[in-house]
């Protein structure tokens, strides 16, 4: 019988992520939940009350557009292989929520192979730049060179930071070559089979190079697993991204917050989407209300 088990990085909005913890167990989905080191978790722990169990404690601080949103991916992965028997896995932020009853939902999840956004990225796109250079958001040294405040204050160097300058080096050194692989560049929030994601952990215990171009690269939400399965993988998957989001409209991504939005969901051709507003009550009292 196919299973669905869902990862979801979280780091605000606490009364969303337990409605939506309450939404997917009503639709039989077991869930696992990633909070942000950075924030306190206190304040999830009533709205998240009967769930509990499902905040993993091996939590990560998330630095945007850094590879601990991968190390904190990885996290779930692995909690989720060993806590569930699930045969697909679903990778979500805090702030998506079904937008299908849950027939339909659980169809379109489970009735084939991996949804996941993948596409190649030519060495001449400017895209391939996230790659192709050595990002530092994860490090000291990043945060130093990134500091807003007062540039006559807090711009010393620290024995941790001059440690880490060997490191680096190896990072530059590394990247003054071509990356030997295709990559790829898709939507950060996929849905794959057990073993696929079987395979990815696989693949990165077999390929430390592979991992290091990554972890010093801009932005590897959105292609450190679609290279992976580019690069590696056999398996057919669906290239559409689980997750329906708008960019062309501002905010961007555009925040789903009005009954009247309600139109604007009805023409995604998936069956979750993201982002919706911490206040979007009504809208979110329409979407449950959908008959199965």
């Amino acid at each position: 019988m196919k299973k669905l088990c869902a990862l979801i990085l979280a780091h605000h909005s606490p009364e969303l992520l337990g409605r939506l913890l309450r939404r997917l167990d009503g639709f039989g989905v077991q869930s696992l939940v990633h909070i942000d080191r950075r924030v306190d978790i206190a304040a999830f722990l009533t709205p998240c009350a009967a769930f509990r169990d499902a905040l993993i404690p091996e939590r990560v601080e998330i630095n945007w557009g850094g590879f601990s949103v991968i190390e904190a991916t990885l996290n779930l992965i692995r909690t989720g292989l060993a806590a569930s028997d699930a045969t697909h896995f679903l990778l979500l932020s805090g702030d998506t929520y079904p937008v299908r009853p849950r027939t339909e939902f659980l169809d379109y999840l489970l009735s084939a192979g991996s949804h996941i956004d993948i596409r190649a990225v030519a060495s001449t796109e400017k895209t391939y730049e996230r790659i192709a250079h050595v990002y530092l958001p994860d490090s000291r040294i990043g945060t130093f060179l990134q500091r807003t405040a007062d540039p006559s204050l807090g711009r010393y160097l620290t024995p941790e930071l001059v440690g880490e300058l060997d490191v680096i080096e190896r990072a530059v050194e590394l990247k003054s070559r071509a990356f030997p692989w295709r990559y790829a560049k898709g939507s950060q929030w996929w849905c794959m089979t057990r073993s696929a994601i079987e395979s990815c952990l696989d693949l990165i215990a077999a390929h430390a190079e592979f991992v290091t171009w990554f972890k010093y690269s801009s932005v590897p939400d959105e292609s450190f697993f679609q290279s992976l399965m580019l690069n590696f993988s056999n398996e057919p998957v669906i290239t559409e991204p689980p997750v329906f989001t708008l960019w062309h409209l501002n905010p961007r991504p555009y925040m789903f917050k009005h009954p009247k939005d309600l139109e604007l969901l009805g023409k995604c051709k998936t069956v979750l989407a993201r982002k919706f507003a911490m206040d979007a009550t009504a809208l979110l009292n329409l979407l449950d209300g959908t008959p199965d």
